[in-house]
């Protein structure tokens, strides 16, 4: 079987960059900037998780949140929002779920 030759792809991205013209001074900024950068979110079921919030960068989960007790889903967006504008400042995952 022959091997497989070139130049091998750098490290993925250890964390996530704003949207350059994402506005992120707008309700749900950050995840706007986030998706607008190429990135995406998931709520809902994930078992044995009743609900959960995760927003990745195309290649890492930036935030992953687990929906309180009498939480809202907006609530749950808004905490998801602040969660990801903390990993853009911080350079850190935020993992309320494997925590």
């Amino acid at each position: 079987m022959a091997s497989r030759s070139g130049s091998r792809r750098g490290a993925a991205r250890s964390g996530v960059t704003p949207h350059p013209q994402a506005p992120i001074d707008q309700p749900l900024g950050h995840i706007s900037a986030l998706i607008a950068a190429g990135g995406h979110i998931l709520v809902g079921r994930l078992d044995p998780i009743e609900c959960a919030a995760i927003a990745y960068d195309g290649s890492t989960a930036v935030a992953m949140l687990h929906r309180k007790t009498a939480e809202t889903i907006p609530q749950l967006l808004e905490r998801l929002d602040a969660a990801v504008g903390q990993a853009w400042h911080t350079g850190s995952v935020v993992d309320d779920i494997n925590t």
